[in-house]
């Protein structure tokens, strides 16, 4: 049952009101009367299920942040992984054309060189570049091919580094993703209780007598214009169907819970007023209003018992008294039939004797 355990926390749910009915019920206002009870019924697990959501809140919204950081981070890092391999591109593509242009310039000193007369100051000046070029392109030293080299060294680092950066970024993304799918399983699952609450009180509606749902109504009306919370649930709808509780018992059972909730908003009180004054003796008095909720409780449910008891007795003194009618019943049909085959025996014998007396008669006068 829902409502065992009680927390003292007892928001009031303001329920709308209805007219009066009589046991015929059209049925636009049974409708309305079905509802208005099942919002009674339900009341208890709507405000639950508000207090579990609002748990909720905090952390869904921290772990919505927390994805929609962590997909911002993995967009900045994303760019800076195609940046460093941009960069890299670069890089690898200027001392590659660095080269190509050492190539194309040695080979057109080397053209310019065939062209002219071997052994001429000009011819020995272009061998002298020609050698000087040679050298450069040979060693390992040439500023601009170290810059270019460092550049791509460089790159490749950084590269490196985003990369592995934009790795553990995905990791707390799958992590983030998985912490909000949870929290979001928890609220759905919550949904579910509930409405699967609501839809067995439904069904459990429609299985009671019009009797039943009167007398529901009936008790129900303060609740109606008060707004009082009480802790009834589906399990109690079971108790009125099984037991096929009447007037008096349903009339208990609600008040038992109209009890149970005076108490506790008393309790309540008691404790906010403790809070503010400081009072410890107000606490006490608080307890003692949550054990009187429980024990005025448990005399309208065992009017509910003793009511029961009334019913089986009843009922057992209906079977005792139908099953004495029909022994008696039987014993009569028994009485009369055994004086009914007797007369057929009399009769019978008579006839026999009759017939007995007519041959004797017939057989003295022959002879």
């Amino acid at each position: 049952m829902l409502y065992k355990n009680k927390i003292l926390s007892l928001p009031c749910l303001i329920l709308l009101g209805f007219s009066c009915i009589g046991i015929v019920l059209p049925s636009e206002s049974k409708a309305d009367i079905y509802d208005d009870i099942t919002q009674v019924f339900i009341a208890d697990d709507t405000i639950k299920l508000e207090q579990e959501l609002v748990q909720y809140e905090a952390p869904l919204f921290e772990a919505e942040e927390n994805l929609i950081n962590v997909s911002n981070e993995i967009d900045i890092v994303t760019n800076e992984v195609n940046n460093a391999t941009q960069e890299l591109l670069i890089s690898e593509q200027t001392l590659i054309a660095y080269q190509d242009n050492l190539d194309n310039e040695l080979n057109d000193l080397v053209t310019t060189l065939n062209e002219m007369p071997a052994g001429s100051d000009e011819y020995l000046e272009f061998e002298s570049d020609i050698a000087t070029l040679v050298d450069i392109m040979l060693s390992e030293e040439d500023p601009a091919i170290i810059e270019l080299k460092n550049r791509i060294i460089e790159a490749n680092i950084e590269l490196a580094t985003a990369e592995d950066t934009l790795l553990n970024i995905n990791e707390n993304y799958s992590e983030s993703l998985s912490a909000l799918e949870f929290l979001n399983n928890q609220v759905s699952d919550l949904n579910n209780t509930y409405n699967e609450e609501l839809s067995l009180l439904k069904s459990q509606l429609n299985l009671l007598t019009e009797d039943q749902v009167a007398a529901l109504d009936n008790n129900l009306k303060n609740v109606y214009k008060k707004g009082n919370l009480l802790a009834l649930s589906s399990s109690d709808l079971i108790d009125i169907i099984g037991n096929n509780y009447n007037k008096k018992q349903i009339n208990s059972l609600v008040k038992a819970y109209e009890t149970e909730t005076k108490f506790y908003e008393k309790a309540q009180s008691l404790l906010l007023k403790a809070e503010e004054t400081g009072n410890d003796k107000l606490i006490l008095s608080a307890a003692r209003a949550m054990d009187n909720a429980e024990k005025q409780k448990n005399k309208f449910l065992e009017k509910i018992n003793k009511e029961q008891d009334k019913k089986i007795k009843k009922a057992e003194k209906e079977i005792t008294k139908s099953l004495n009618k029909e022994s008696k019943e039987k014993e009569k049909d028994s009485d009369i039939k055994s004086k009914t085959n007797k007369k057929d025996s009399d009769k019978k014998s008579k006839t026999n004797k009759k017939n007995s007396d007519k041959k004797s008669k017939k057989e003295k006068t022959t002879s």
